[in-house]
């Protein structure tokens, strides 16, 4: 695939910066931020962002 492309989904992630993102069990984890605020999990096979648990701290800056 050469371009980006936009998916219908349904829900959406919260609005954050300076996160983690991970890829695991075949769903894409959202982390962290500047607030504390639930992690967004999406699921491509039903084009779906659900929301999980607050962590217990805030988490910020992440890097490889």
């Amino acid at each position: 695939m050469s371009s980006w492309i936009t998916l219908d989904c349904n829900g959406a992630p919260h609005c954050r910066h300076e996160n983690g993102f991970a890829a695991y069990g075949g769903k894409f984890y959202l982390f962290g931020g500047r607030r504390i605020q639930p992690v967004d999990i999406f699921d491509p096979d039903t084009n779906t962002w659900t929301h999980g648990t607050p962590p217990p701290s805030k988490s910020t800056i992440f890097s490889r």
